[in-house]
């Protein structure tokens, strides 16, 4: 399994939200932030990219592709790592990180934008996290696409074209 790092976020923020999908509002990318900023958006972060991974009492607590996948785009989402974009970069690392594990999601971006729309305008009290968590990793579920590909040189860069022109 592979997994997403504090940088890989960072990345996708500053580089995809930030400069190609600019939707009504500016997105003020992560290396502008102060020190405090960034310190915070650190932790954030972090606690994001190992939500997936975690573990309790030698059990995964999420052990399939859909509920990591998931728990990845909830977790950014409400913890809100960013002073804008969050959304879109929920969206483009639940991409990524599908690819880095050979597999693809069959929704556009603005399908998964909308959810994360839906996730963010509720309370977690009003909905339930359980809720919240069956209801993305069902979408996930409802949606993935296997393929084979090897990690040859420039998988990454070819992984970040797909997902940049993935709505054209």
């Amino acid at each position: 399994m592979h997994y997403l790092d504090i940088l890989d976020v960072i990345y996708i923020h500053d580089i995809i939200v930030h400069k190609k999908y600019v939707y009504d509002e500016s997105v003020k990318p992560a290396s502008k932030y102060n020190d405090t900023q960034l310190e915070d958006c650190v932790k954030k972060i972090d606690a994001c990219v190992n939500n997936p991974q975690r573990v309790f009492l030698n059990n995964e607590l999420y052990p399939t592709i859909e509920e990591k996948a998931g728990i990845l785009f909830l977790s950014i989402i409400k913890n809100h790592p960013f002073e804008n974009g969050n959304k879109r970069t929920a969206v483009f690392s639940l991409f990524l990180f599908m690819a880095l594990n050979n597999c693809w999601l069959k929704f556009k971006h603005l399908t998964l934008y909308k959810l994360a729309e839906s996730i963010s305008s509720k309370s977690t009290t009003e909905v339930g996290f359980d809720k919240e968590k069956e209801i993305v990793f069902n979408f996930i579920k409802k949606g993935r696409l296997n393929f084979i590909k090897t990690r040859s040189p420039g998988f990454m860069r070819r992984i970040f074209n797909k997902l940049i022109d993935h709505n054209k």
